[in-house]
């Protein structure tokens, strides 16, 4: 099912900020606030992947989950070419409901380097993606857009985005005086 215009997704990380900078081996926690999402539907993607389209609830919210990703930008925050999608170096399914309004989950495990933090939204099932339309019954072959990287129906393709990202560095030791605008307006080596 599709929701209304007025119950299309919309998501922001509350935390970290973006352009946040952390020492080396330092847990990150991501929080991340979802309207329009009623959170904590998800099906084992080994056996339902795509299995079915997405479902709204009584209020007309997708009923799905959210997911978390972390991509290495080897060249920065200024690197000019696209991540590889098959490599992330973190991923996680926020399958769970939300604690007070709030989705959060913790990154750990990042070397130095800059990162591109991205939040999207799925049904419950992962429901298919647009590429796949021509296999689906008549009933679901509607306009999926994408949101970021996976996809909600959505009923008009001209919107805002209903994922977010925010960029984040990880350095061997944080000087207290470290401000961000140093990093990104130098040659500051994370290594």
């Amino acid at each position: 099912m599709i929701p209304s215009v007025d119950n299309m997704p919309s998501a922001k990380i509350v935390s970290p900020r973006n352009l946040a900078i952390f020492p080396r081996n330092q847990n990150i926690t991501v929080q991340v606030v979802i309207n329009n999402l009623e959170s904590g539907w998800f099906t084992h993607a080994d056996k339902t992947y795509m299995s079915s389209p997405q479902e709204v609830n009584m209020n007309g919210d997708v009923m799905g989950h959210s997911h978390i990703v972390v991509d290495e930008l080897i060249g920065g925050f200024d690197q000019m070419t696209p991540t590889d999608p098959r490599t992330p170096r973190f991923f996680m399914g926020l399958n769970a409901p939300p604690v007070n309004s709030v989705l959060s989950t913790v990154v750990s495990g990042l070397t130095a380097g800059y990162y591109r933090v991205a939040v999207f939204h799925s049904g419950a099932n992962h429901q298919p993606s647009a590429s796949n339309r021509g296999h689906l019954p008549e009933q679901c072959r509607v306009l999926l857009i994408p949101a970021l990287e996976c996809v909600v129906a959505l009923p008009v393709a001209q919107r805002g985005a209903t994922g977010d990202m925010i960029y984040v560095s990880i350095h061997r030791s944080v000087n207290p005086t470290m401000r961000q605008s140093d990093l990104i307006s130098s040659q500051f080596s994370v290594v």
